[in-house]
């Protein structure tokens, strides 16, 4: 028993069985496939020359320094070069284009990541569960628990609402 994970919860009416479902986390930074995918439209952002500037010229190339105050600046000079109409078709549909495809993957709608939960990589791992105020537990909740508590402990989370 020395060494071994001990998970507690707090158990009150409020607490469903998502606890062993997991749960969706937003991801704060960007992977190289994002990375790679954005510097690619701003490659072609960047072929668009305004009175012979380039609209991504002051868009930092390192994306650790990437932030949405940066991106929401590059996309109102976007916006302003769209809006002045000095552009042929093919240009503004690259810019309109290159700024949708740059928003979806910033977009934190696009940026959530699904994680174990805490429950399930514990009973993985053979964890030790105390479980605190057990009888405000929701009975559906209890359902699930109590085969867990057998001689052979098993777990069916396929029929719950969550």
């Amino acid at each position: 028993m020395l060494g071994t994970d001990l998970l507690t919860y707090q158990m009150n009416p409020d607490l469903t069985s998502s606890i062993f479902t997991g749960q969706s986390i937003l991801n704060e930074d960007l992977n190289e496939k994002e990375i790679e995918l954005i510097k690619s439209y701003l490659s072609d952002i960047n072929n668009i020359k305004i009175n012979t500037n380039s609209i991504s010229s002051n868009f930092p190339t390192n994306p650790k320094l990437w932030n949405s105050s940066i991106f929401n600046k590059f996309f109102q000079l976007i916006d302003e070069a769209i809006k002045n109409g000095n552009l042929n078709y093919d240009n503004l549909i690259v810019l309109k284009e290159s700024k949708s495809k740059i928003n979806s993957i910033i977009n934190p709608q696009g940026r959530f990541k699904e994680i174990e939960s805490h429950m399930s990589l514990g009973l993985i791992k053979s964890s030790l569960f105390l479980y605190d105020d057990i009888q405000f537990a929701t009975p559906d909740l209890l359902s699930i628990m109590t085969p867990l508590c057998l001689n052979k402990p098993s777990i069916n989370i396929f029929n719950t609402k969550d």
